[in-house]
Protein backbone atom coordinates (compact mmCIF):
# COMPACT_ATOMS: atom_id res chain seq x y z
CA UNK A 1 0.00 0.00 0.00
CA UNK A 2 1.23 3.48 -0.75
CA UNK A 3 -0.33 6.88 -0.56
CA UNK A 4 0.39 10.52 -1.37
CA UNK A 5 1.54 13.47 0.67
CA UNK A 6 -0.94 14.79 3.18
CA UNK A 7 -2.01 11.48 4.79
CA UNK A 8 -0.55 11.64 8.30
CA UNK A 9 -3.07 9.32 9.96
CA UNK A 10 -0.64 6.42 10.19
CA UNK A 11 1.93 8.39 12.14
CA UNK A 12 5.01 6.32 12.65
CA UNK A 13 3.51 3.24 10.98
CA UNK A 14 5.20 3.93 7.62
CA UNK A 15 8.48 1.99 7.47
CA UNK A 16 9.52 3.81 4.28
CA UNK A 17 8.97 7.29 2.84
CA UNK A 18 9.87 7.98 -0.80
CA UNK A 19 10.20 11.53 -2.12
CA UNK A 20 10.00 12.04 -5.90
CA UNK A 21 11.72 15.13 -7.35
CA UNK A 22 11.06 16.24 -10.94
CA UNK A 23 13.55 17.94 -13.24
CA UNK A 24 13.76 21.18 -15.21
CA UNK A 25 10.52 22.53 -16.70
CA UNK A 26 8.64 19.47 -15.41
CA UNK A 27 6.25 20.66 -12.70
CA UNK A 28 3.46 18.16 -12.25
CA UNK A 29 5.39 15.40 -14.03
CA UNK A 30 3.21 12.28 -14.25
CA UNK A 31 5.98 9.99 -13.05
CA UNK A 32 5.94 11.71 -9.64
CA UNK A 33 2.34 10.63 -9.09
CA UNK A 34 1.91 7.89 -6.42
CA UNK A 35 0.10 5.81 -9.05
CA UNK A 36 2.88 5.99 -11.66
CA UNK A 37 4.65 2.76 -12.71
CA UNK A 38 7.85 3.96 -11.04
CA UNK A 39 6.13 4.78 -7.73
CA UNK A 40 4.16 1.53 -7.71
CA UNK A 41 7.20 -0.63 -8.49
CA UNK A 42 9.29 1.03 -5.78
CA UNK A 43 6.45 0.71 -3.26
CA UNK A 44 6.11 -3.02 -3.96
CA UNK A 45 9.86 -3.57 -3.65
CA UNK A 46 9.82 -1.84 -0.25
CA UNK A 47 7.01 -4.00 1.11
CA UNK A 48 3.96 -2.06 -0.03
CA UNK A 49 3.43 0.09 3.05
CA UNK A 50 5.13 3.21 1.70
CA UNK A 51 4.37 6.91 1.84
CA UNK A 52 4.99 8.54 -1.56
CA UNK A 53 5.81 12.25 -1.36
CA UNK A 54 5.85 14.42 -4.47
CA UNK A 55 8.17 17.42 -4.21
CA UNK A 56 7.35 20.32 -6.52
CA UNK A 57 9.73 23.17 -7.32
CA UNK A 58 9.78 25.94 -9.93
CA UNK A 59 11.62 23.84 -12.52
CA UNK A 60 13.45 26.89 -13.83
CA UNK A 61 16.85 26.27 -15.40
CA UNK A 62 19.03 28.44 -13.19
CA UNK A 63 21.44 27.94 -10.34
CA UNK A 64 19.35 30.15 -8.09
CA UNK A 65 16.17 28.14 -8.75
CA UNK A 66 17.91 24.83 -8.03
CA UNK A 67 19.62 26.12 -4.88
CA UNK A 68 16.34 27.57 -3.57
CA UNK A 69 14.55 24.32 -4.36
CA UNK A 70 17.29 22.41 -2.54
CA UNK A 71 16.77 24.47 0.59
CA UNK A 72 13.02 23.81 0.47
CA UNK A 73 13.60 20.10 -0.15
CA UNK A 74 15.91 19.95 2.86
CA UNK A 75 13.16 21.47 4.99
CA UNK A 76 10.68 18.91 3.64
CA UNK A 77 12.99 15.99 4.36
CA UNK A 78 13.67 17.21 7.89
CA UNK A 79 9.93 17.62 8.42
CA UNK A 80 9.24 14.11 7.15
CA UNK A 81 11.89 12.71 9.45
CA UNK A 82 10.23 14.51 12.35
CA UNK A 83 6.80 13.17 11.40
CA UNK A 84 8.05 9.63 10.77
CA UNK A 85 11.16 9.22 12.92
CA UNK A 86 11.31 5.42 12.49
CA UNK A 87 10.77 5.50 8.73
CA UNK A 88 13.59 5.21 6.19
CA UNK A 89 13.76 8.14 3.79
CA UNK A 90 14.42 7.56 0.07
CA UNK A 91 14.67 10.12 -2.74
CA UNK A 92 14.23 9.52 -6.47
CA UNK A 93 15.10 12.44 -8.76
CA UNK A 94 15.19 12.99 -12.50
CA UNK A 95 17.50 15.29 -14.50
CA UNK A 96 18.33 18.53 -12.64
CA UNK A 97 16.19 17.26 -9.80
CA UNK A 98 19.32 15.34 -8.81
CA UNK A 99 21.17 18.63 -8.39
CA UNK A 100 18.27 19.91 -6.28
CA UNK A 101 18.80 16.88 -4.03
CA UNK A 102 22.55 17.58 -3.89
CA UNK A 103 21.83 21.12 -2.72
CA UNK A 104 19.33 19.82 -0.18
CA UNK A 105 21.83 17.42 1.37
CA UNK A 106 24.35 20.15 2.13
CA UNK A 107 21.61 22.08 3.97
CA UNK A 108 20.54 19.16 6.13
CA UNK A 109 21.97 18.71 9.64
CA UNK A 110 22.00 14.90 9.27
CA UNK A 111 21.91 13.83 5.59
CA UNK A 112 23.15 10.35 6.50
CA UNK A 113 19.61 9.65 7.78
CA UNK A 114 18.55 9.14 4.15
CA UNK A 115 18.66 5.45 3.22
CA UNK A 116 19.25 5.98 -0.50
CA UNK A 117 19.04 8.38 -3.41
CA UNK A 118 18.34 7.45 -7.03
CA UNK A 119 19.26 9.98 -9.72
CA UNK A 120 17.91 9.32 -13.22
CA UNK A 121 19.72 11.10 -16.06
CA UNK A 122 21.14 13.80 -13.79
CA UNK A 123 23.74 16.16 -15.31
CA UNK A 124 25.65 16.70 -12.07
CA UNK A 125 26.89 20.26 -11.72
CA UNK A 126 30.68 20.35 -11.32
CA UNK A 127 32.38 23.58 -10.24
CA UNK A 128 36.16 24.06 -10.20
CA UNK A 129 38.25 27.22 -9.64
CA UNK A 130 40.13 28.36 -12.72
CA UNK A 131 43.91 28.73 -12.54
CA UNK A 132 44.56 32.49 -12.60
CA UNK A 133 48.32 32.20 -11.97
CA UNK A 134 49.35 32.02 -15.70
CA UNK A 135 47.43 35.24 -16.43
CA UNK A 136 49.00 36.88 -13.38
CA UNK A 137 52.50 35.85 -14.54
CA UNK A 138 51.79 37.28 -17.99
CA UNK A 139 50.72 40.60 -16.50
CA UNK A 140 53.91 40.64 -14.42
CA UNK A 141 55.91 40.06 -17.61
CA UNK A 142 54.21 43.07 -19.21
CA UNK A 143 54.92 45.10 -16.07
CA UNK A 144 58.61 44.16 -16.22
CA UNK A 145 58.79 45.16 -19.88
CA UNK A 146 57.29 48.56 -19.06
CA UNK A 147 59.83 49.12 -16.28
CA UNK A 148 62.65 48.58 -18.82
CA UNK A 149 61.67 51.62 -20.87
CA UNK A 150 63.18 54.26 -18.52
CA UNK A 151 66.37 52.16 -18.40
CA UNK A 152 66.46 52.23 -22.20
CA UNK A 153 65.98 55.99 -21.97
CA UNK A 154 69.13 56.27 -19.86
CA UNK A 155 71.05 54.17 -22.39
CA UNK A 156 69.85 56.42 -25.21
CA UNK A 157 70.84 59.58 -23.35
CA UNK A 158 74.29 58.26 -22.49
CA UNK A 159 74.75 57.14 -26.09
CA UNK A 160 73.65 60.50 -27.49
CA UNK A 161 75.99 62.37 -25.15
CA UNK A 162 78.88 60.07 -26.06
CA UNK A 163 78.19 60.68 -29.75
CA UNK A 164 78.01 64.47 -29.33
CA UNK A 165 81.23 64.50 -27.31
CA UNK A 166 82.95 62.40 -29.97
CA UNK A 167 81.96 64.83 -32.74
CA UNK A 168 81.99 68.20 -30.93
CA UNK A 169 84.24 67.72 -27.88
CA UNK A 170 81.93 70.14 -25.98
CA UNK A 171 81.98 69.82 -22.20
CA UNK A 172 78.46 71.25 -21.94
CA UNK A 173 77.09 68.05 -23.45
CA UNK A 174 78.61 66.10 -20.59
CA UNK A 175 76.75 68.26 -18.07
CA UNK A 176 73.49 68.11 -20.05
CA UNK A 177 73.82 64.37 -20.50
CA UNK A 178 74.51 63.82 -16.80
CA UNK A 179 71.46 65.94 -15.92
CA UNK A 180 69.20 64.06 -18.35
CA UNK A 181 70.52 60.73 -17.16
CA UNK A 182 69.81 61.74 -13.56
CA UNK A 183 66.25 62.79 -14.37
CA UNK A 184 65.63 59.62 -16.34
CA UNK A 185 67.18 57.52 -13.57
CA UNK A 186 64.86 59.14 -11.05
CA UNK A 187 61.88 58.36 -13.29
CA UNK A 188 63.12 54.78 -13.60
CA UNK A 189 63.39 54.48 -9.81
CA UNK A 190 59.86 55.83 -9.31
CA UNK A 191 58.41 53.60 -12.02
CA UNK A 192 60.08 50.48 -10.62
CA UNK A 193 58.99 51.41 -7.10
CA UNK A 194 55.41 51.97 -8.25
CA UNK A 195 55.35 48.68 -10.12
CA UNK A 196 56.73 46.83 -7.10
CA UNK A 197 54.07 48.33 -4.88
CA UNK A 198 51.42 47.42 -7.40
CA UNK A 199 52.76 43.88 -7.60
CA UNK A 200 52.83 43.62 -3.81
CA UNK A 201 49.24 44.88 -3.62
CA UNK A 202 48.10 42.37 -6.23
CA UNK A 203 49.96 39.54 -4.49
CA UNK A 204 48.76 40.31 -0.96
CA UNK A 205 45.29 41.72 -1.62
CA UNK A 206 43.92 41.05 -5.11
CA UNK A 207 45.02 37.42 -5.54
CA UNK A 208 43.75 36.28 -2.09
CA UNK A 209 40.48 38.12 -2.70
CA UNK A 210 40.06 36.46 -6.09
CA UNK A 211 40.80 33.02 -4.61
CA UNK A 212 38.34 33.64 -1.78
CA UNK A 213 35.72 34.67 -4.34
CA UNK A 214 36.41 31.50 -6.32
CA UNK A 215 35.95 29.34 -3.24
CA UNK A 216 32.74 31.18 -2.37
CA UNK A 217 31.33 30.55 -5.86
CA UNK A 218 32.33 26.88 -5.69
CA UNK A 219 30.72 26.55 -2.25
CA UNK A 220 27.51 28.16 -3.47
CA UNK A 221 27.15 26.11 -6.68
CA UNK A 222 28.62 22.71 -5.81
CA UNK A 223 26.19 20.20 -4.34
CA UNK A 224 27.28 17.17 -2.35
CA UNK A 225 26.24 13.57 -1.72
CA UNK A 226 28.74 12.77 1.03
CA UNK A 227 27.68 10.09 3.47
CA UNK A 228 24.61 9.02 1.47
CA UNK A 229 24.28 5.99 -0.86
CA UNK A 230 23.61 7.16 -4.42
CA UNK A 231 22.51 5.20 -7.48
CA UNK A 232 23.20 7.17 -10.66
CA UNK A 233 21.34 5.79 -13.68
CA UNK A 234 22.22 7.18 -17.11
CA UNK A 235 21.18 6.21 -20.61
CA UNK A 236 23.36 6.07 -23.68
CA UNK A 237 22.90 8.84 -26.22
CA UNK A 238 21.06 10.98 -23.69
CA UNK A 239 19.94 14.06 -25.64
CA UNK A 240 20.12 16.39 -22.65
CA UNK A 241 23.62 15.23 -21.72
CA UNK A 242 24.82 15.60 -25.31
CA UNK A 243 23.32 19.06 -25.58
CA UNK A 244 24.93 20.23 -22.34
CA UNK A 245 28.30 18.86 -23.48
CA UNK A 246 27.92 20.81 -26.75
CA UNK A 247 26.96 23.99 -24.88
CA UNK A 248 29.91 23.53 -22.53
CA UNK A 249 32.28 22.92 -25.47
CA UNK A 250 31.18 26.08 -27.32
CA UNK A 251 31.07 28.21 -24.18
CA UNK A 252 34.54 27.02 -23.16
CA UNK A 253 36.27 27.87 -26.45
CA UNK A 254 37.89 31.10 -25.19
CA UNK A 255 39.42 29.23 -22.26
CA UNK A 256 40.74 26.50 -24.55
CA UNK A 257 42.19 28.97 -27.06
CA UNK A 258 43.57 31.45 -24.54
CA UNK A 259 46.86 30.37 -23.01
CA UNK A 260 48.75 32.98 -20.95
CA UNK A 261 51.67 30.57 -20.62
CA UNK A 262 51.99 30.28 -24.40
CA UNK A 263 51.77 34.06 -24.83
CA UNK A 264 54.48 34.49 -22.18
CA UNK A 265 56.89 32.09 -23.87
CA UNK A 266 56.19 33.58 -27.30
CA UNK A 267 56.91 37.03 -25.86
CA UNK A 268 60.15 35.90 -24.22
CA UNK A 269 61.24 33.99 -27.34
CA UNK A 270 60.51 36.93 -29.63
CA UNK A 271 62.49 39.24 -27.36
CA UNK A 272 65.49 36.91 -27.28
CA UNK A 273 65.48 36.62 -31.08
CA UNK A 274 65.16 40.38 -31.53
CA UNK A 275 67.95 41.20 -29.06
CA UNK A 276 70.19 38.60 -30.67
CA UNK A 277 69.53 40.18 -34.06
CA UNK A 278 70.45 43.63 -32.74
CA UNK A 279 73.66 42.28 -31.20
CA UNK A 280 74.70 40.54 -34.43
CA UNK A 281 74.07 43.69 -36.47
CA UNK A 282 76.11 45.80 -34.02
CA UNK A 283 79.07 43.45 -33.64
CA UNK A 284 79.53 42.80 -37.35
CA UNK A 285 81.23 46.18 -37.81
CA UNK A 286 85.03 46.16 -37.74
CA UNK A 287 85.13 49.73 -36.47
CA UNK A 288 83.64 49.47 -32.95
CA UNK A 289 83.64 53.20 -32.47
CA UNK A 290 81.81 53.71 -35.73
CA UNK A 291 79.43 50.91 -34.81
CA UNK A 292 78.57 52.69 -31.58
CA UNK A 293 78.35 56.19 -33.02
CA UNK A 294 76.30 55.29 -36.08
CA UNK A 295 74.45 52.09 -35.18
CA UNK A 296 74.07 51.62 -31.44
CA UNK A 297 71.74 54.56 -30.85
CA UNK A 298 69.40 53.53 -33.63
CA UNK A 299 69.44 49.93 -32.39
CA UNK A 300 68.61 50.93 -28.81
CA UNK A 301 65.87 53.18 -30.12
CA UNK A 302 64.58 50.33 -32.26
CA UNK A 303 64.52 48.09 -29.21
CA UNK A 304 62.58 50.70 -27.22
CA UNK A 305 60.00 50.92 -30.01
CA UNK A 306 59.88 47.12 -30.06
CA UNK A 307 59.20 46.95 -26.31
CA UNK A 308 56.42 49.51 -26.57
CA UNK A 309 54.86 47.64 -29.48
CA UNK A 310 55.18 44.28 -27.72
CA UNK A 311 53.65 45.59 -24.51
CA UNK A 312 50.79 47.10 -26.47
CA UNK A 313 50.09 43.89 -28.38
CA UNK A 314 50.32 41.63 -25.32
CA UNK A 315 48.11 43.96 -23.29
CA UNK A 316 45.53 44.17 -26.09
CA UNK A 317 45.50 40.40 -26.62
CA UNK A 318 45.19 39.78 -22.88
CA UNK A 319 42.33 42.22 -22.47
CA UNK A 320 40.49 40.82 -25.49
CA UNK A 321 41.00 37.28 -24.22
CA UNK A 322 39.78 38.05 -20.72
CA UNK A 323 36.78 39.89 -22.12
CA UNK A 324 35.97 36.94 -24.36
CA UNK A 325 36.34 34.56 -21.42
CA UNK A 326 33.77 36.60 -19.49
CA UNK A 327 31.29 37.50 -22.24
CA UNK A 328 31.33 34.53 -24.63
CA UNK A 329 30.20 31.86 -22.11
CA UNK A 330 27.41 34.10 -20.83
CA UNK A 331 26.04 34.41 -24.37
CA UNK A 332 26.02 30.65 -24.99
CA UNK A 333 25.13 29.15 -21.62
CA UNK A 334 23.65 31.72 -19.22
CA UNK A 335 20.05 31.22 -20.32
CA UNK A 336 17.15 28.78 -19.98
CA UNK A 337 18.52 26.56 -22.77
CA UNK A 338 21.99 26.25 -21.25
CA UNK A 339 23.25 25.86 -17.69
CA UNK A 340 21.34 28.93 -16.59
CA UNK A 341 22.37 32.15 -14.90
CA UNK A 342 26.17 32.06 -15.20
CA UNK A 343 27.36 35.60 -14.45
CA UNK A 344 30.45 37.31 -15.87
CA UNK A 345 32.58 36.78 -12.76
CA UNK A 346 31.43 33.18 -12.40
CA UNK A 347 32.52 32.40 -15.95
CA UNK A 348 35.93 33.96 -15.53
CA UNK A 349 36.73 32.70 -12.04
CA UNK A 350 35.29 29.17 -12.07
CA UNK A 351 34.66 26.40 -14.58
CA UNK A 352 31.06 25.15 -14.46
CA UNK A 353 30.30 21.92 -16.28
CA UNK A 354 28.13 18.80 -16.04
CA UNK A 355 29.16 15.22 -15.30
CA UNK A 356 27.39 11.89 -15.68
CA UNK A 357 28.79 10.83 -12.29
CA UNK A 358 28.19 12.53 -8.95
CA UNK A 359 31.52 14.30 -8.27
CA UNK A 360 31.11 14.60 -4.50
CA UNK A 361 29.67 11.16 -3.68
CA UNK A 362 31.67 8.73 -1.58
CA UNK A 363 29.10 5.90 -1.75
CA UNK A 364 27.86 5.85 -5.33
CA UNK A 365 26.97 3.20 -7.89
CA UNK A 366 26.80 4.17 -11.56
CA UNK A 367 24.67 2.26 -14.06
CA UNK A 368 24.19 2.70 -17.81
CA UNK A 369 20.96 1.39 -19.34
CA UNK A 370 19.48 1.18 -22.82
CA UNK A 371 15.98 2.63 -22.66
CA UNK A 372 13.13 1.47 -24.89
CA UNK A 373 10.21 3.45 -26.21
CA UNK A 374 9.35 6.40 -28.41
CA UNK A 375 10.53 9.86 -27.47
CA UNK A 376 13.53 11.50 -25.87
CA UNK A 377 15.78 8.99 -24.12
CA UNK A 378 16.33 11.50 -21.36
CA UNK A 379 12.61 11.44 -20.50
CA UNK A 380 12.19 7.72 -21.08
CA UNK A 381 14.41 6.87 -18.13
CA UNK A 382 11.62 7.20 -15.57
CA UNK A 383 9.32 5.11 -17.82
CA UNK A 384 11.72 2.36 -18.79
CA UNK A 385 10.99 -0.94 -17.04
CA UNK A 386 14.64 -1.89 -16.64
CA UNK A 387 15.56 1.47 -15.14
CA UNK A 388 12.54 1.31 -12.80
CA UNK A 389 13.37 -2.23 -11.65
CA UNK A 390 17.00 -1.25 -11.15
CA UNK A 391 16.01 1.71 -8.96
CA UNK A 392 13.47 -0.34 -6.98
CA UNK A 393 15.81 -3.28 -6.31
CA UNK A 394 18.66 -0.96 -5.32
CA UNK A 395 16.45 0.92 -2.83
CA UNK A 396 15.27 -2.41 -1.43
CA UNK A 397 18.91 -3.45 -0.98
CA UNK A 398 19.60 -0.25 0.96
CA UNK A 399 16.73 -1.09 3.33
CA UNK A 400 18.21 -4.54 3.92
CA UNK A 401 21.59 -2.98 4.68
CA UNK A 402 19.96 -0.71 7.25
CA UNK A 403 18.33 -3.71 8.89
CA UNK A 404 14.87 -4.06 10.42
CA UNK A 405 13.70 -1.22 12.59
CA UNK A 406 16.56 1.02 11.48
Amino acid sequence: MHTESGDRSKGNAYPNVVVLVHGTLARGASWTSPDSPLACTIARSLGGDVLIERFEWSGRNSHKARITAGEHLAERLVSLHGSYPTALLHVVAHSHGGNVVAYALRSMPNPSGIAGIVCLGTPYIVVRPRNIQPTYRLLRLVSTAVSLLPALGIVLIVGMVATLIAYTSAVRWVVAGALLASVTGTVLFLVVRLLRRLDRYITTRIIPHVKATQQAIVASLQGQFLGVPVLSVQTRRDEAARYLRLVDLIAGLPFRLWSPTTVSWVTIGTTVVYVSFLAVVSFQSEDWRKAWNEAALSLVLAYAVYVLTLVGIVTLVTMLALTACAVWPRVFRAHALGFGEDGFMKNWLVAISASSRPPTADRSRNEMVEVAGVGLRHSLLYQDERAIRLAASWLSAQVEKKGPGA
